[in-house]
């Protein structure tokens, strides 16, 4: 392998380089550096080709009966997948890879694993990621993989807070790289959409996931005015300044005047629609100002008070107010 010495003790090897260096020395008793006459370097080697390493990864994927075990290969599985020119080199099978992983997303057989934790969700985290790191090989896949592909993401939208993040992102970039699939799929992956809670944390690639869809109009030409109020009411979810940060919520009225500006139907039936939802914000937002601004008046009377109490005149007052009343009870006695 080929490396680097970073000092002395330590020298880096890279996972993927490999230097031959037999025939170079075959004729060579030694190797001369700075001077040094160092030991001749060991020729000893064995090569496995990544074909057959990702093999392997497959019959682990679909026989593997140990949590621990599968755990370890799909989180490797995943950061392997990033290194694109290593995939591409080689002729591995990635539609049966692909098949595999949905397979395993959707299959009880995850739930029967020896070693299992409490939920099964803690494997889904693990699945969602490969998958989302399959979506840039789309154009290695077969149009079935794919649309296998597009459905075990849209699933993983409601599998659990922590994959539907991957699973927005990863869709985002289908509905760029698979148009085909994603027509087919559209009407489907709104109704998804529409039942993924908003949170902060999802605000941003939701609203990038819909603003990548009103570009390509024939992903949504079919469209009746329920998915179109499907689509407003998701947005609008995100313009309310009181939850989301203001790059949040001025994103949010961007991509709803795109929609609104490319809606196909007529608008005079989503205008009503989308000013009673921005009413009830409004009205929400002016209820939260008023108990803030009673709270803060409430919390100054009661300081002022305690202030006015604490004051070396009010002292005096009450204690020639409470000498007077003595006196008085010792002239009824």
């Amino acid at each position: 392998r080929l490396g680097l010495q970073e000092n002395v003790d330590i020298v880096s090897f890279s996972n993927f380089i490999y230097c031959d260096g037999r025939d170079l020395l075959q004729n060579a008793e030694s190797l001369c550096m700075d001077g040094e006459i160092l030991p001749r370097v060991p020729t000893g080697h064995s090569t496995l080709h990544f074909a057959d390493v990702m093999h392997l990864v497959e019959i682990g994927l679909e026989q593997e009966k140990h949590y621990s075990v599968l755990d370890a290969i799909l989180r490797q599985l995943s950061s392997l997948l990033h290194h694109r020119i290593l995939i591409l080199s080689t002729d591995c099978d990635l539609n049966n890879l692909s098949r595999l992983l949905c397979e395993l997303a959707k299959s009880s057989r995850r739930c029967s694993l020896k070693g299992m934790p409490i939920t099964a969700a803690d494997i889904s985290m693990q699945i969602y990621p490969v998958l989302t790191a399959l979506v840039p090989y789309c154009g290695k896949l077969t149009k079935s993989s794919q649309l296998l592909l597009v459905q075990s993401l849209e699933n993983g939208l409601v599998a659990g807070k922590q994959s539907c993040r991957a699973c927005v992102v990863a869709l985002s970039l289908s509905i760029l790289e698979m148009q085909s699939i994603i027509v087919q799929r559209v009407e489907s992956l709104v109704h998804r959409l529409t039942l993924v809670s908003p949170s902060p944390s999802l605000a941003a690639p939701v609203l990038e996931l819909l603003s990548n869809l009103v570009q390509i109009s024939c992903l949504y030409a079919n469209f009746n005015p329920e998915h179109y109020k499907s689509v407003f009411a998701m947005i609008l979810a995100y313009v309310d300044p009181a939850q989301f940060s203001l790059y949040i919520v001025t994103l949010a009225h961007h991509v709803l005047a795109l929609w609104f500006i490319r809606c196909r139907l007529p608008r005079k039936h989503f205008v009503t629609f989308i000013l009673n939802k921005l009413r009830q914000i409004a009205n929400h937002l002016q209820n939260a100002v008023k108990a803030i601004t009673l709270q803060q008046e409430q919390n100054q009377a009661h300081q002022h008070a305690y202030e006015s109490l604490s004051s070396p005149a009010s002292v005096g007052h009450l204690t020639a107010h409470h000498q007077q009343q003595q006196q008085h009870q010792q002239q009824q006695q």
